[in-house]
């Protein structure tokens, strides 16, 4: 019974280091995600009220510019 008791003993001991939790920071995902950014390149500008949304990307590139400088 007491070599019973002992081996229970022993792996509730052993097990609980089964139970830590590895914690992540939230500034290391995000820096995980930013390097899945490609930051050289825009997806699509912002569209003011005077800029059309059928432009292309060349235009409304323009546009965007244009009317920033306005400001």
């Amino acid at each position: 019974m007491r070599k019973v008791l002992f081996f229970l003993g022993l792996l509730s001991l052993t097990s609980c280091d089964y139970f830590k939790v590895k914690k992540t920071s939230s500034e290391a995902i995000l820096n995980e995600e930013l390097k899945t950014f490609n930051w050289n390149e825009v997806d699509e500008y912002p569209i003011f009220k005077t800029c059309d949304s059928t432009y292309s990307k060349s235009e409304k590139e323009h546009c965007f510019e244009t009317t920033l400088g306005h400001f």
